[in-house]
């Protein structure tokens, strides 16, 4: 029987990995999400809280996925402080997935901050289709840089390039990523 994306599904969370001090991911078994498409979102309802949209991150185990929180507000400071072992629920994944250029060759990708996200599964995507990919992160500081890692774990392809930039330069190039 085919699954109704739009019924909340409860998933149990495997694994917290702190980031940065104001952004972890979290990784939890879907089979649905573990195969969102790039550019794709997941709703994510915290108990008691709120629901709120989510991109989606790889996760390096089968059927399994992960989201992104910075805390910031009252439903992200809920998700940012959930444990193993706790439950959310999660509907989708929704929406467009990015659009790649059959004849796409090299693509530039800059993207800083939970904005990463989505570019990284795109990164993947790519390194699996053999394109060529410059991914650009920006941060405001190196304590800011994350997913730098994950990124060349994503891009095992030598042809590929990861740079960073910083805003006040303790790390990488100093600037904004989009200079």
């Amino acid at each position: 029987m085919p699954i109704n994306i739009n019924i909340i599904r409860n998933v149990f969370i495997e694994r917290v990995l702190n980031e940065t001090p104001s952004i972890k991911t979290i990784l939890f078994k879907d089979r649905f999400a573990s195969n969102a498409e790039p550019g794709q979102f997941l709703m994510v309802w915290i108990p008691g809280v709120e629901e709120l949209p989510m991109s989606v991150m790889v996760a390096d185990e089968e059927d399994s996925a992960a989201i992104t929180i910075r805390r910031k507000g009252i439903g992200s400071t809920a998700l940012f402080n959930k444990r193993i072992g706790e439950m959310l629920g999660i509907r989708g994944p929704y929406g467009n997935k990015f659009k790649i250029a059959p004849n796409a060759r090299t693509v530039l990708l800059v993207g800083g901050g939970t904005g990463l996200v989505p570019l990284i599964r795109l990164a993947a995507k790519l390194n699996e289709m053999r394109i060529c990919c410059t991914l650009i992160i920006g941060a405001s500081s190196k304590r800011e840089v994350f997913f730098e890692n994950t990124a060349d774990a994503v891009l095992s392809d030598t042809k590929h390039k990861i740079i960073v930039s910083t805003e006040n330069g303790d790390y990488g190039i100093k600037g904004n990523a989009t200079d």
